[in-house]
């Protein structure tokens, strides 16, 4: 259970109100008609969730809304416990919420309108932060097998910009198209939302993969960004492996590479309205 969270993190001295993404799995062939989840901290139910038709040998992450008071920071993190109980049966498991600095960057949960999943998107709060202030918005889409939180890692507070990385589910994601795509608009308008940002100065990077997806996010939505940055990321899938380097191109047979090329047309011509 704990190694599958979708998790958020405290910030030192603050309260959190959060979505916690738990992990429910049936390990046996009839669905579970109802799981009860509890989350305790130091002894009190911070958080509850109850589900239904888990079905045989499958998995679903459970949304739980979880209202954890201030905490000073601490390197261990918060240990949590999450309980679950179906049919006179229980289990727990304990995991640590991160404790962060205010100049460390930080996970923030929410739940996806495209699915109604628990996502989380990390953001690197400017240095000197205040509150009264309006700040440039960087929003930056992470490489694959890299995630959300490792990308805002690789920066130092800005005094003037606001660092956010949207998660392209899991390691590898969706290249930052389809799915992918519709992740990284709704954690920038997330992010327009709850943060102090001046919409003149919204700007858009990412690398390799994240390159790729500034291509994609940025032609598409040219409207969003004062300007973007691609790095090491190529414009359209096909040139990621170079021609002569497809054996589709020797071996398949060509009508079939023509719905190829008619497939990846949004791709590389994206629409105008």
């Amino acid at each position: 259970m704990a190694s599958d969270l979708t998790a958020p993190d405290l910030a030192a001295d603050s309260s959190l109100v959060g979505w916690l993404g738990v992990p429910v799995l049936n390990q046996t062939p009839e669905p579970l008609d109802t799981v009860r989840l509890a989350v305790l901290c130091s002894g009190d139910t911070v958080g509850s969730a109850q589900v239904a038709n888990v079905p045989g040998f499958g998995v679903l992450k459970v949304p739980v809304r979880v209202s954890v008071s201030a905490r000073p920071f601490d390197s261990a993190g918060l240990a949590v416990v999450i309980n679950s109980a179906c049919a006179g049966d229980s289990s727990s498991d304990t995991m640590h919420l991160r404790i962060r600095h205010p100049e460390q960057s930080r996970r923030v949960t929410f739940i996806s309108a495209a699915d109604s999943s628990c996502q989380y998107y990390s953001v690197l709060y400017p240095k000197d932060y205040d509150p009264l202030k309006r700040y440039a918005l960087i929003l930056s889409l992470h490489g694959a097998g890299v995630e959300a939180s490792g990308q805002a890692d690789a920066y130092k507070p800005k005094d003037w910009a606001f660092v956010v990385a949207a998660t392209n589910r899991r390691p590898f994601g969706f290249d930052w198209q389809d799915w992918g795509r519709l992740d990284a608009v709704e954690v920038l308008d997330l992010a327009l939302a709850t943060l102090p940002i001046d919409r003149d100065r919204v700007l858009l990077t990412g690398h390799s993969m994240g390159g790729h997806g500034t291509w994609h996010v940025g032609l598409t939505h040219a409207d969003r960004f004062a300007a973007a940055a691609p790095e090491a990321g190529w414009p359209n899938i096909q040139l990621y492996v170079p021609t002569f380097l497809q054996r589709s191109m020797t071996f398949a047979d060509p009508a079939q590479i023509a719905v190829r090329e008619m497939a990846m047309r949004p791709d590389k011509r994206p629409r105008c309205w």
